[in-house]
């Protein structure tokens, strides 16, 4: 298959991240002459490798993470860029899937893989960048993401974004969640930012509003939370 038509048939087909295996099935042929055609592509810049076995017609880093991990999708800091909630574009790219896959240090810098539990993989949107598309989470599952696993963003941003999102939306996807850590944090920090809640702690269990931190900080009897972030009003 010519150079010019294989490119034209992974655009046309959304393509734009694909392993030796796909080019394979496209074209008929066997692994050398595919590894001898990427590695020409790869010479005279119509793809780079992204990783081992893995290439792209496109340097978007967001359409990238997203397609080289499944289930995936832009989360934690990176998500709050994207909805402005920071200025200034995390170093690393930082992506959430179900699956463990380790870090990839790219051309387009370093994207990273947060590994969620299959039950947190919800509340993205599937979203068009050039000739490809990426998976984004909205403005509330990057609030609830950071909020599961706080060393993923600076606390003060995702203070920041739960001051922005839609509440009941975000209500929803902590009740969702089935976490109750994560709904007691949900809870506690709506109903003293956000005036109330819908969300009521249950068990006996004590939480962390920061289980990264190692201070405890003071203890909110009603949502047998300890506070050990400063939250504000």
């Amino acid at each position: 298959m010519r150079r010019d038509v294989l490119l034209r048939k992974l655009r046309e087909n959304g393509i734009l991240v694909f392993r030796t295996a796909d080019i394979a099935r496209m074209t008929g042929q066997g692994t050398f002459s595919v590894n001898v055609l990427l590695h020409r592509l790869q010479r005279d810049g119509w793809v780079w490798r992204v990783s081992k076995g893995i290439y792209s017609i496109t340097r978007d880093p967001y359409v990238v993470g997203t397609s080289v991990a499944h289930p995936s999708y832009v989360s934690f800091a990176s998500a709050y860029h994207l909805h402005g909630v920071i200025t200034q574009m995390p170093m690393t790219l930082t992506v959430a899937t179900s699956r463990p896959r380790k870090a990839m240090d790219t051309e387009v810098g370093r994207i990273a893989f947060v590994q969620v539990r299959p039950s947190l993989v919800f509340g993205f949107k599937r979203e068009r960048r050039g000739d490809g598309e990426a998976r984004i989470a909205d403005l509330e599952k990057a609030t609830l993401d950071s909020l599961y696993l706080p060393r993923h963003a600076a606390f003060s941003d995702t203070i920041e974004a739960l001051r922005q999102c839609d509440a009941s939306i975000l209500e929803s996807y902590a009740e969702r969640s089935g976490v109750e850590a994560l709904r007691r944090r949900v809870g506690y920090l709506l109903q003293r930012l956000r005036g109330g809640t819908s969300i009521q702690p249950m068990g006996a269990t004590v939480h962390v509003l920061n289980p990264d931190r190692k201070v405890k900080g003071h203890f909110e009897t009603a949502w047998r939370l300890y506070v050990n972030e400063a939250v504000g009003a």
